[in-house]
């Protein structure tokens, strides 16, 4: 896999990405968790009645997106306090500084991704060509560490530190409940 990624030209790498950046209608998945990220990469809103969770920003050109697909389903951008993060890969990251600069919000990454979303992914270990995986460079304003819970509004999600696709991704967990039902 190392000498493939070696051989892939920035041209191939945007070809790849495109397709990920256009829109898709937001939707309420279920309780108070929406989908609001775009065709190929996905941004997940928590909606609490203290404010906002986002789940990943995608890219960064899509972030306008994700802001419309908030206000579709009856949100402010602004009410979203807190932005987390799957795993610091520019679809995954890529948006936080602008996000954070529309919304207020505080980012909330495990240490290793902190540094990368930091260095705007210059230390990102991804064999793509170094231009297509940089993006703006966001201050992380909480770390988290393995089994660490993060709450607002009453929604708490767990992190669980699962290393290997980058340094330090990070899997949330939550339980959610409608209709007198528990999901996990």
């Amino acid at each position: 896999a190392f000498l493939i990624y070696q051989l892939v030209s920035p041209a191939a790498v945007k070809r790849m990405f495109d397709p990920w950046k256009p829109a898709i209608a937001p939707r309420h998945l279920l309780a108070n968790v929406h989908y609001v990220g775009a065709v190929g990469v996905s941004s997940f809103l928590f909606t609490t009645p203290e404010g906002h969770i986002l789940l990943d920003t995608g890219f960064e050109e899509p972030v306008p997106l994700i802001a419309r697909s908030v206000e579709q389903l009856g949100f402010k951008l602004t009410d979203i306090k807190l932005i987390l993060s799957s795993h610091a890969h520019i679809d995954h990251v890529g948006g936080h500084a602008r996000m954070k600069q529309l919304s207020g919000a505080r980012i909330v990454a495990s240490a290793w991704d902190a540094r990368t979303i930091e260095s705007g992914g210059t230390d990102d270990f991804i064999q793509f060509p170094r231009e297509t995986i940089l993006y703006a460079p966001a201050k992380v304003d909480q770390i988290v560490a393995d089994g660490e819970r993060v709450t607002l509004g009453g929604v708490t999600l767990t992190a669980h530190l699962t290393p290997g696709h980058t340094r330090c991704a990070t899997t949330w967990t939550m339980d959610v409940a409608e209709n007198g039902k528990t999901y996990h």
